[in-house]
């Protein structure tokens, strides 16, 4: 192929619809479920809102305003990429196809990256303070200060009854203005691929090891993370998909795109003898409301 501003146009446009086809067509992922997304127009977001549930009160004189002012939690957004290198004399050879099974990969990691993103969030949340000035997962966040408090770690492996544990505590729930949140209407509970022969014992076997009625039967959906069991294989999650707001927060500022440097008058291409295309975003990921999650480090027996 003689190499011209067209020809490199055209080769341009078909590898990025190879890397979009793949981008678009990846199988979606439990844990995008569970991310609120939100776009962002700055390097950062300030999240005030957060922490601010509102209720329904009886109107006596003058109306009550939630104070949304109440916490400062910013997620930054940060820049993402992933370049690599076609050279010029395998274009020249008509060689470029070659490459389209690497653009082919490249949509498909492009794509898997916010979910290994959101699976890291789930660890780091042990650790990592949210709105509350906690770590998202903590025995005593205090939404408000002298609001009702309300616990959402454990440290027990998955068992029946540790289950059973994390399912009450989300059904009996309250905010911060002492509310029962409701919560229950759509639990999943999140684990690594070796918890997940024990996670479909406890949902979806007719009959415990005691022969009795499974009574825990479907009362959660389950959901496999690949990407926990390479961070914490002993961790799970439990997730209340039914509430407006979502665990964790997806900041959008610019989305997935992909970009070509083919200038030969560049000092790359001029030096290397090859053309760079790279993936490139700014995005960033936060949590949002630890009322809604329930996490367990898996690090004692059960």
């Amino acid at each position: 192929m003689q190499i011209n501003k067209g020809t490199l146009s055209n080769l341009f446009r078909g590898f990025k619809t190879v890397f979009f086809t793949a981008y678009q067509s990846s199988q979606e992922n439990v844990l995008l479920a569970l991310a609120e997304v939100t776009q962002s127009t700055a390097d950062e977001e300030v999240y005030h809102w957060l922490g601010a549930l509102p209720g329904m009160s009886k109107l006596i004189d003058e109306i009550k305003i939630q104070n949304v002012k109440a916490h400062n939690y910013t997620i930054p957004n940060e820049e993402w990429e992933d370049s690599v290198a076609v050279k010029r004399a395998d274009i020249e050879r008509d060689r470029y196809g070659i490459y389209s099974p690497m653009f082919r990969i490249m949509g498909d990691i492009a794509r898997q990256h916010d979910t290994e993103q959101l699976a890291a969030l789930c660890i780091a949340g042990f650790t990592e303070n949210c709105y509350t000035g906690k770590p998202f997962f903590s025995l005593n966040h205090e939404p408000i200060k002298g609001g009702t408090k309300f616990s959402n770690l454990t440290a027990k492996k998955l068992s029946q009854a540790n289950f059973r544990t994390g399912r009450e505590n989300m059904r009996s729930r309250k905010n911060a203005a002492g509310r029962i949140m409701g919560l229950g209407r759509d639990l999943v509970l999140v684990v690594g691929p070796k918890n997940e022969s024990l996670a479909r014992e406890i949902l979806k076997a007719e009959r415990s090891d005691n022969g009795k009625t499974n009574v825990d039967k479907d009362t959660a959906r389950i959901e496999i993370s690949a990407e926990l069991g390479g961070v914490n294989e002993d961790a799970w999650f439990l997730f209340d998909m039914g509430h407006p707001m979502k665990p964790f927060i997806l900041q959008n500022e610019l989305p997935i795109e992909l970009n070509s440097l083919t200038d030969e008058t560049s000092d790359h291409v001029f030096k290397k003898k090859e053309f760079l295309y790279q993936a490139y975003k700014r995005c960033g990921y936060g949590f949002g409301m630890p009322e809604v999650a329930y996490g367990s480090t898996g690090a004692a027996a059960a």
